[in-house]
């Protein structure tokens, strides 16, 4: 039998199956230097233990690897996730829009800081987390125009209540 043959002769399944572990193989430098990336941006805590199970990962659970990747992004380049509509003491009515990259990102309470979270308890029970988890983030948003403080509390890379904290002129 020919090797045509014997791959004529596989199921859908088998063929698939098939062509993945090609894939593996063919990208194992690559993914190699991928997950040494995902490492040192997320930590081993959010990254699979081995090298055999990122790979695992990245080929047979695209919700996972999905997930991973978004987290990833965020990490390397965070940004506004949500529109953020805010109403200045004048009464002026406005927004900074989602997707607004954030600069200067400091973790200012919990989990990877020196100052506790007095809240974690209500975020919590409010969303989800187990104690240790949550921090309370700030950054920068710049437009034509504005520099904004915002303030978040995040847990796993996503935003809970974000607040434009100060809005000043650029000069």
């Amino acid at each position: 039998m020919t090797f045509a043959e014997w791959k004529d002769s596989l199921t859908d399944e088998q063929r698939a199956e098939m062509e993945t572990n090609v894939r593996i193989l063919n990208n194992a430098s690559a993914d190699k230097g991928q997950y040494e990336r995902y490492k040192s941006v997320l930590g081993t805590e959010n990254v699979p233990k081995t090298f055999d199970k990122f790979q695992e990962l990245k080929y047979y659970d695209s919700e996972a690897w999905t997930e991973l990747k978004r987290l990833y992004r965020y990490e390397n380049k965070p940004y506004l996730q949500q529109q953020l509509a805010y109403v200045m003491p004048t009464g002026e009515k406005n927004f900074i829009p989602d997707k607004a990259v954030i600069t200067t990102v400091k973790t200012i309470a919990g989990n990877g800081s020196k100052t506790a979270l007095r809240v974690e308890g209500q975020l919590i029970s409010e969303y989800v987390g187990s104690v240790g988890e949550w921090k309370k983030r700030a950054g920068k948003i710049e437009s034509k125009q504005y520099i904004f403080d915002v303030h978040w509390y995040e847990l796993n890379g996503v935003q809970y209540r974000t607040k434009l904290k100060n809005r000043s002129d650029k000069k």
